[in-house]
Parts: C-alpha cells; sequence; structure tokens
C-alpha cells in the first residue's frame, strides 16, 4: 500500500475529503504510526550503527528508542547495560577498555522525534575503540516527503495494521459515533495480533530449536 493509497481510503472509508481533514491526514498517519511502534516491535525497528568512540560518551542515530546491545571491536560479547549512577559510582575516573554502558537521554517516550540519544560508557575509553550498535529505532513514516508512490515495511507487509490504526486515529478526529469505532478497533486488534505474531513469534525465533508459533482460534 503506497501513502497515496491509505490516504484515499482513509477518506473512502469515512466519508470525509473536507479541506481540513485532507490537510491533517499526514498527522494522523504519524499518530497511527507511533501507536503501533509503540505495541509492537517490528524488525524495520531493529537497526545497527557503527563507527568509533574515543570518550565517554556516544551519539547514536536520530530517533533512537532503546538499545539491543553494544559491542567493542569484533566482540560477540554485549558490553553491560547499567544505570548512569552505577557507572559513575563505580568507574568514576578510570579509563580502560569499557565494559558496561548506561543511557544518558533517550527519546523512547517520543517515537516521532529525530534527537539522538546519548550513551555513558564505562570505565572512559583509554583508546579509540570500534563500536556496534543495535538498536530499536524510530522506521521512517510513509508520509516523509509526502510522495504518493511511497510505502514502507508496514505499508507493504501489514497494510490491514497500518489503515485501521489510521481509521481509529481519523474517526477520533471526526469524532464519529462510538459503535463505528468499536467495528474499527476490533480489527485492529485482530490484525496487531497477526503483526505481533509475526514480528515477537516467528521473527525472533529459530525455527530448528523453537517450536512453531500458533495462533489460538476460538470456534
Amino acid at each position: 500500500m503506497t501513502y497515496a493509497t491509505l490516504v484515499q481510503l482513509m477518506q473512502d472509508y469515512l466519508e470525509n475529503g473536507e479541506a481540513s481533514f485532507v490537510s491533517n491526514i499526514p498527522d494522523i498517519i504519524r499518530t497511527a504510526e507511533e501507536a503501533i511502534y509503540n505495541a509492537v516491535r517490528t524488525p524495520d525497528q531493529r537497526q545497527t550503527q557503527t563507527g568509533t568512540v574515543a570518550t565517554q560518551t556516544l551519539t547514536t542515530p536520530g530517533g533512537f528508542v532503546e538499545p539491543l546491545g553494544l559491542y567493542l571491536g569484533a566482540s560477540t560479547t554485549p558490553l553491560l547495560l547499567k544505570s548512569p549512577t552505577y557507572i559513575r559510582t563505580v568507574w568514576g575516573g578510570l579509563t580502560g577498555e569499557p565494559k558496561t554502558y548506561a543511557i544518558l537521554t533517550s527519546t523512547a517516550d517520543s517515537p516521532n522525534s529525530t534527537a539522538p540519544a546519548t550513551i555513558l560508557l564505562g570505565p572512559a575509553p583509554s583508546t579509540s575503540y570500534s563500536y556496534t550498535l543495535d538498536y530499536v529505532g524510530v522506521p521512517t513514516s510513509i508520509t516523509a516527503a509526502a510522495t504518493p508512490s511511497r510505502s514502507t515495511w508496514l505499508s507493504i507487509n501489514f497494510s490491514g495494521v497500518l489503515l485501521y490504526r489510521c481509521l481509529i486515529e481519523g474517526y477520533i478526529y471526526n469524532k464519529g459515533a462510538a459503535d463505528m469505532m468499536a467495528v474499527y478497533e476490533t480489527k485492529y486488534k485482530e490484525l496487531l495480533e497477526d503483526l505481533k505474531r509475526s514480528s515477537e513469534g516467528l521473527v525472533m525465533q529459530d525455527e530448528y530449536r523453537d517450536r512453531p508459533v500458533g495462533r489460538e482460534v476460538t470456534i
């Protein structure tokens, strides 16, 4: 599903092509995306940054939400995630190869933010180290640049989830009746479970070691 298709479907489902509603559709879509990304960890949220660090603080990319693992050099053992207080208390002014890290600032409370976060290392690096940071980040919105042909991982693979969440947000904007809202919410929750099963169940499992993820069916 492309951006243009999503916009048209929202107008058709909600029966509203009024100019003020149409002008607010990009904001409505971004609100819907934020709700989905807060509910599920999708594959496109799992991102990686590489680089070198020689100081005690490390700046993450814009859109950083939370860390998945921080590695130095070719090591496959991640640094331990601790609190800033722990690092300041235990490591103080010591230098050496970092063993721990903490998040000083984060954009976790604002998933659509593009502001970077700051990571504190402990002890402070005694030399320059290459690093790999695996993290949860904010995917590019389907509204970016508002190009009609734009699509995203979510709109391609789980277009129904995106559509119905947008309909919910759009219905709130339009102050629609509660009975129709309930219909949209029921359908959204059903589709969201499929997304969770795929993103947090199947994608995160090893088929050689884990049992298949089934979905409970009520007759």
